[in-house]
C-alpha cells in the first residue's frame, strides 16, 4: 500500500515494542500486567524550522530552531522533530500490505499550519509573530504503536515511536510503591551474596551507632569488633524470621 505522504520507516516490531514497554513497567515496579490490545498508526505531522529576528538599526537574528507540529492533536512535539536529525533513516510512501495500521488523517491544511505554527511560537518565545520566519514546511508520517496494557484495576495506553523506540509517553505510568513483603525479598536477595551481606549489615550498623551516639562524625565502623559482629548476625536474623512470617 502506498502512503499520500513518506513515512518514516518501521524499525520496531510489535514484539520489540513491548519487550520496551515491559522493561518500562518493571522499573516503575509493575508486575502483574498484560498486554490488552495492540495497534500501529501512522500519524501526519508538519515538520518545520524557525529564525527569531529583531529589528532595531539593523536586523539581528536572536535564535534558530525546529518543530513538528502534530496535524491531528495540533500540539507541537519536539522529540518528534528530532527525526529529521537522523541520517541513519530514509522515508518511504509504501508499507506492507501484510502489516495492520490505522493511518490517521491530518486536521491542518498547509495554509493552515503556517498560520497556526508561527502564532504557537510567537506565545512560547513572548515574541511579536512578525520576528518570525517560518521555512521548510513539509508532512511526513511518524509510524507509532499504540499499546494498552492493564495494570491491575486500570487501564492505560502507551505510544512508542516505532522508528526510534522511544516510548513517547512514558511519564503516564505511574510508580508503583512496594509492598513489605517485596521489599523484605528484596532484602534477602541482596544478602545472599557474602558481598552484599557484608555491605547490607554494615551500612545498617552505621547508621544505628550514628543515630544513638548523636556524636558520630564518621561512617566507618570496626568490623573486627565482636560486639558488632554479633549486632549484625541478630539484624540478619531477625530480617529473615520477618520475611518467613509474611511469605
Amino acid at each position: 500500500m502506498f502512503l499520500e505522504k513518506p513515512s518514516f520507516p518501521i524499525s520496531l516490531e510489535l514484539g520489540q515494542a513491548q519487550e520496551k514497554v515491559s522493561i518500562l513497567l518493571e522499573k516503575k515496579h509493575w508486575k502483574n500486567f498484560s498486554f490488552s490490545t495492540s495497534t500501529l498508526i501512522f500519524v501526519p505531522y508538519w515538520f518545520f524550522s524557525y529564525d527569531i529576528f529583531e529589528e532595531d538599526k539593523k536586523t539581528k537574528l536572536i535564535s534558530s530552531g525546529a518543530n513538528a507540529l502534530n496535524a491531528f492533536s495540533r500540539e507541537f512535539e519536539k522529540n518528534i522533530s528530532d527525526l529529521e536529525m537522523l541520517d541513519t533513516v530514509s522515508k518511504t510512501n509504501s508499507v506492507d500490505e501484510n502489516i495492520e495500521f490505522r493511518v490517521l488523517q491530518s486536521k491542518l491544511s498547509e495554509q493552515e499550519a503556517r498560520e497556526i505554527i508561527p502564532i504557537k511560537i510567537a506565545s512560547q518565545e513572548n515574541i511579536s509573530r512578525t520576528n518570525l520566519i517560518l521555512s521548510g514546511l513539509e508532512t511526513f508520517f511518524v509510524p507509532i504503536w499504540i499499546i494498552t496494557i492493564e495494570l491491575q484495576e486500570r487501564v492505560i495506553s502507551l505510544r512508542v515511536n516505532a522508528t526510534t523506540g522511544e516510548i513517547i509517553n512514558a511519564d503516564s505510568v505511574p510508580t508503583r510503591e512496594k509492598g513489605f513483603s517485596e521489599l523484605a525479598k528484596e532484602t534477602i536477595n541482596e544478602l545472599a551474596t557474602p558481598k552484599g551481606w557484608f555491605e547490607y549489615s554494615a551500612g545498617v550498623i552505621s547508621s544505628l551507632s550514628t543515630g544513638v551516639s548523636g556524636k558520630a562524625n564518621s561512617s566507618e565502623l570496626d568490623l573486627q569488633n565482636p560486639d558488632v559482629q554479633i549486632l549484625i548476625l541478630a539484624i540478619v536474623a531477625l530480617i529473615v524470621i520477618i520475611w518467613v512470617a509474611y511469605l
